[in-house]
């Protein structure tokens, strides 16, 4: 038999998908990841920002609300930072000039436009923090006699027993008058109601210069420069200022060179501005010039002026607004003498 060379023509065909995947999109190519480059700040949503502002504004306007109070104390003019209340306006107002605030006057009953409300002769406040006597009755302790009168004499106002007033007391009127000092009418009435008083004396001699003095007991002396300064105070009450020419009265010694006469000493030594009024006297045998108010650097001072040869004496009244001493400067300037 005889074989036929018969030859197959090329099929044409597609292969058959696995089954299940006729339906699967074709894949895409996977994507390119580019690498982060170094440094650079994260991506914020761009809300962030806006949203911690927002934050802040209202932590802020909780805390302004809750110190609102606190602010305005501390920006308010005219009050300390760490001042807890405020004053009252006025609180320290002295309408009479008596020493006593009007304050503590509607306190006490007194009257605000009337320095001596019981018309004894003592400033309401005098009579409050110096002598301890009532501002709203005129006679204290009861006995006939008028706070001011009892007081420019020497005696207590706060109690009726026989006379004159204690040291103890005396020394406390004094005290206190350095430190409140003294108001009209107080020392008008001082001045004007006072007798001569049976005080107990003592002697002060001074060696450097030969005089001697008699001041009240109730006075202590010290002395400074070798006698060339004393000063004079009250006994228990040592003064803190080591400059014995501040104590309540003084006494220093100066040189009289030209060898003139003593009131044109005073006068070469002192301006016309310096004193209030200058007066010749002679007290026992000497002859003394006296000068009142001269200005200071906190008062005014009286002044009486002694001299024998070349050497010139003054005694000083240092404050004379605490008229309180001033009985005792007239019997110290009263009693000067030269020893021998």
């Amino acid at each position: 038999m005889e074989k036929t060379n018969t030859t197959l023509p090329d099929l044409d065909f597609t292969v058959m998908p696995e089954l299940g995947t006729e339906n699967t999109p074709p894949q895409e190519p996977p994507k390119i990841i580019e690498p982060k480059t170094p440094g650079k700040p994260k991506n914020w949503s761009k809300y962030g920002l806006w949203i911690l502002a927002a934050v802040a504004v209202i932590v802020l306007g909780y805390f302004a609300t809750k110190n609102i109070e606190w602010l305005k104390d501390k920006f308010r003019p005219g009050v300390a930072e760490n001042d807890v209340s405020v004053p009252a306006p006025d609180a320290g107002r002295d309408t009479d000039e008596d020493g006593l605030a009007d304050v503590d006057e509607k306190t006490l009953g007194s009257d605000i436009n009337k320095a001596d409300t019981d018309g004894d002769g003592l400033a309401d406040g005098d009579e409050k923090n110096v002598y301890g006597s009532d501002p709203l009755r005129a006679d204290t302790d009861t006995d006939t006699y008028d706070d001011g009168q009892e007081v420019a004499n020497g005696y207590s106002p706060v109690s009726n027993k026989p006379g004159k007033a204690s040291d103890e007391e005396r020394q406390r009127w004094l005290t206190a008058a350095a430190g409140f000092s003294l108001h009209e009418p107080t020392i008008a009435t001082l001045a004007t109601k006072s007798t001569p008083a049976e005080v107990k004396m003592k002697t002060y001699q001074n060696k450097t210069y030969k005089y001697q003095i008699a001041l009240p007991e109730i006075f202590a002396v010290r002395e400074a420069d070798s006698g060339t300064k004393v000063g004079i105070y009250i006994s228990g009450q040592v003064p803190d200022d080591t400059d014995v020419i501040s104590d309540p009265m003084s006494i220093q010694a100066a040189a009289n060179a030209s060898g003139g006469s003593l009131l044109d000493w005073v006068k070469s030594q002192y301006q016309t501005d310096d004193y209030q009024k200058l007066d010749e006297a002679v007290i026992g045998s000497l002859p003394v010039i006296r000068a009142s108010n001269m200005p200071g650097d906190s008062c005014t001072s009286n002044r009486a002026f002694f001299s024998r040869d070349s050497t010139v004496i003054i005694l000083t009244w240092t404050c004379n607004e605490i008229a309180a001493y001033g009985p005792y400067f007239e019997q110290i300037v009263s009693s000067f003498k030269f020893t021998k």
